[in-house]
């Protein structure tokens, strides 16, 4: 499972424990319950944190092989412009 996939699989969990916990009285079950949707939370966390750090180095790797294109083509340039010499 891809972060992103976890992170909405994480984003349901955390919707549906929350409608339980509305939905019992004070106790201790409504504590394990909140106990649990903390912990649903700080994993949604890590996973964006995931997310956005794939995004980044997508975006990082993008950008380098934009580069290595440009220098491709300055080195084409400067071949043709030196032939013509």
């Amino acid at each position: 499972m891809s972060c992103v996939e976890n992170y909405k699989s994480e984003s349901l969990r955390y919707l549906f424990s929350r409608e339980q916990i509305q939905k019992t009285r004070s106790g201790p079950v409504q504590q394990a319950l909140k106990a649990c949707a903390m912990r649903l939370l700080k994993q949604k966390k890590m996973y964006e944190g995931q997310r956005d750090m794939l995004y980044n180095q997508t975006f990082n790797l993008d950008q380098v092989s934009f580069a290595a294109e440009r220098l491709k083509d300055a080195q084409q340039t400067v071949m043709h412009i030196s032939l013509c010499f």
